[in-house]
């Protein structure tokens, strides 16, 4: 069985999309908590949570990203409880970011999994993100260009988690 999220993301139909991995020395669970606190809601005031959100998957916490003028919200997580999902699930959070301000996009959705290496001992962050470009006219045939917001996002969150890598460096 595909977890929601999981599921949600594969689902969703979009024009481009990138993936970005990145390998972390410590457990999934303990990856996933300093992803929300470190990468999600950031130590930038100006970008931090808006409530404590529900659940350790913290889902329905919402930041606003000032840059762009948008908002991303955790929509759902899996994994996170063993007693709930038999274990055995990956650990992962799915995200949304709307609406748009001023990116080039009409929707965008995110997974994060955090899954487990060496028994557990480390995780590999697998993020993946989908977008769907903006239409030219509002509701033309023709979309903008976002292959540069694309690169410069998969940039950006690709020293994020290379940031929460070494936070966790001995």
């Amino acid at each position: 069985m595909t977890p929601p999220p999981q599921r949600a993301y594969a689902d969703f139909a979009f024009r481009h999309s990138f993936d970005i991995a990145q390998e972390v020395d410590a457990a999934p669970l303990a990856v996933l908590d300093a992803w929300i606190d470190k990468v999600f809601v950031g130590t930038n005031p100006a970008t931090g949570g808006d409530g404590a959100g529900a659940g350790r998957g913290r889902v329905g916490l919402k930041r606003h990203i000032v840059a762009a003028d948008a908002y991303e919200t955790i929509l759902a997580a899996a994994g996170l409880d063993d007693d709930k999902d038999g274990g055995g699930t990956v650990p992962s959070l799915l995200f949304n970011m709307g609406p748009f301000g001023s990116t080039p996009w009409s929707a965008l959705l995110s997974l994060v999994e955090f899954v487990p290496v060496d028994g557990g001992a480390k995780t590999n962050v697998k993020w993946g993100v989908k977008t769907v470009p903006k239409k030219l006219d509002g509701d033309g045939d023709g979309e903008e260009d976002d292959a540069a917001a694309r690169a410069f996002t998969e940039d950006l969150l690709t020293k994020k988690l290379a940031g929460l890598a070494a936070s966790f460096k001995k």
